[in-house]
């Protein structure tokens, strides 16, 4: 009964990490409330984030472990506090970075009084990515797509152990542009009014962030050096590439412990092993309770980290002939003006938006509105990372 318990607290730490999205129904009758701690700090000079959650049920809702105070300590007594910023999430309230040479220690005690501390934790080495690219390639189901993939060195033969997280974000472009717009006078009796409209949401952005454990290691090999490492698989039907795509990569450098963990998250996330009746036992990081009967998840990982963008449009990588498709259906809905009273039911819940009127014949079309409207899909700000 109990692994059936710690299959839920795994995917518990998986949720709050990775932002895995697939509900898994398991038996807590041993459910456990234990403190997770999500801890990463850098040679980045920013103001770093630890988040406290508790574990929870199925059914229930996310816990954030609030009214905390956390902060973490150098071997040279330099205290680095952090402030909670929103229910959770803790920020440093000053920008700092790690630095070579010296260890670091996180410390929390909760709002009830309990304390928890990290082992002394120093970055390992840098190692700098030698190349990132975008290819065309063909996966092993043989589908054809874009591989987007790493190469990364240290010439000092410290770095180890690597793991990356990445960014996307993309440009999209609405399936249909219309310049008119529908006003509903009347809907008894049903009258329309068409008007010019001169702007426009017809460009937008949106970015995700990675949700898998992406790790590897060098231990085996004569030097610190990998090569095409494959971070994504991208099929040329995803509209994310339909047209300009942009990846950001960050490469962390892993002590030993640290690849340990989260390689054990990674092997847990599979689905043969997340049901499996044999599961091992807690999943031990390098966080301790000062109450040493008491369980806490997570991992205070210290790294350095390098980080990489590229930008690519479909027809730099896909061969001619191929499009990726459009999410929505943009067929247009015809109706005379006998059909106007259907129509404005259907604009009237706000799932479709007038496009054109065919004076030959006297036919108002609307279309879903991702169609047209792309904020649907994103947002019309710029970044201000993004080349055209």
């Amino acid at each position: 009964m109990k692994s059936r318990s710690y299959i839920f607290l795994l995917i518990t730490i998986l949720l709050l990490n990775y932002g895995c999205t697939e509900i898994i129904e398991v038996n807590t009758q041993d459910f456990e409330n234990i403190l997770v701690i999500n801890a990463n700090i850098t040679d980045k000079n920013t103001k770093h984030e630890i988040t406290l959650t508790r574990t929870y049920e199925a059914g229930s809702t996310n816990l954030n472990e609030t009214g905390a105070s956390v902060f973490v300590i150098d071997n040279l007594d330099n205290l680095f506090q952090f402030i909670e910023e929103t229910s959770g999430n803790y920020i440093s309230n000053e920008p700092f970075n790690v630095i070579q040479g010296r260890s670091y220690q996180l410390n929390v005690t909760t709002k009830d009084g309990n304390q928890y501390y990290s082992d002394f934790v120093a970055p390992i080495a840098n190692a700098k990515i030698e190349d990132l690219r975008a290819e065309f390639s063909v996966d092993e189901l043989g589908n054809e797509g874009v591989a987007i993939k790493i190469d990364g060195y240290d010439p000092e033969n410290k770095a180890k152990y690597f793991r990356f997280e990445y960014e996307e974000t993309y440009l999209i472009e609405s399936a249909i542009v219309s310049y008119s717009k529908l006003n509903i006078i009347s809907e008894n009796p049903p009258e329309v009014e068409i008007i010019t409209e001169s702007i426009q949401n017809t460009l937008c952005y949106n970015t995700l962030f990675s949700n898998e454990i992406l790790t590897i290691s060098t231990e085996q090999e004569v030097e610190s050096r990998f090569t095409n490492y494959q971070l994504k698989f991208i099929s040329k039907n995803d509209f994310r590439i339909r047209n300009r795509y942009s990846l950001l990569v960050h490469q962390y450098v892993q002590s030993r412990e640290a690849n340990s963990f989260y390689s054990t998250l990674k092997d847990f996330a599979s689905s043969d092993n997340l049901l499996s009746q044999t599961q091992p036992g807690f999943i031990t990081g390098n966080i301790k309770s000062k109450n040493s009967a008491e369980k806490v998840i997570g991992f205070f990982e210290v790294s350095t980290v390098n980080s990489k963008r590229i930008f690519f449009n479909y027809d730099d990588v896909i061969p001619p002939g191929a499009r990726a498709n459009y999410p929505f259906d943009c067929t247009p809905l015809k109706f005379t003006p006998n059909e106007i009273g259907d129509m404005i039911n259907l604009l009237k819940t706000n799932n479709y938006v007038f496009t054109s009127f065919n004076y030959v014949g006297s036919v108002y079309s609307i279309v879903n509105r991702p169609c047209i409207d792309c904020t649907v899909l994103g947002v019309k700000e710029k970044p201000e990372f993004w080349i055209d």
